[in-house]
């Protein structure tokens, strides 16, 4: 079905129903499975200075995750500080030890 389809059904404007259709706020299912956090763990305690997109870009080339399974940046970003707890200054520290 179009977007016009779609707005015509619902009496709603095909901006409405665009709007609507590309919300995900936390309706995602969590894409960041034990092994992407597992890559992910040992690529930023290898190279402390990556990036998210980076990660993101290499789970994909890897072919660790699939493009339709590929956690976003906002994912990896949390998952570094939430799951993982590595924070800059925690990372900072393991890297003066090593």
């Amino acid at each position: 079905m179009s977007l016009t389809d779609i707005s015509n059904d619902v009496k709603v404007t095909v901006r409405g129903v665009n709007k609507i259709i590309n919300r995900r706020g936390g309706s995602e299912v969590n894409v960041v499975t034990d092994d992407v956090l597992h890559c992910i763990e040992i690529w930023k305690l290898h190279r402390p200075s990556i990036y998210a997109r980076a990660i993101e870009n290499r789970l994909l080339l890897e072919g660790i995750c699939d493009r339709d399974k590929l956690p976003s940046i906002s994912a990896i970003n949390g998952s570094l500080s939430v799951k993982l707890e590595m924070t800059r200054r925690s990372l900072q520290v393991c890297a003066k030890r090593i």
